[in-house]
């Protein structure tokens, strides 16, 4: 039972990370199209955040499946 728990938070995660990154793709895409101004240090922590985001979706969704 815990690990089955431990399992479906590790996947919640997962979708919460798909989500957020989601939300600053669409963020930094319509930023080219709607004239909307994102400072340079926003954008850049945008990016790397995704990155990060990116790489936690990797590990989590492995090990959420793994603990099925």
């Amino acid at each position: 039972m815990p690990i089955q728990l431990i399992s479906n938070i590790f996947i919640g995660l997962v979708i919460c990370w798909v989500i957020l990154n989601l939300f600053w793709f669409l963020l930094v895409f319509l930023k080219r199209f709607m004239k909307i101004n994102v400072p340079k240090e926003i954008e850049f922590h945008i990016k790397k955040t995704m990155k990060i985001n990116f790489v936690y979706m990797v590990v989590f969704g492995l090990l959420g499946f793994l603990l099925i």
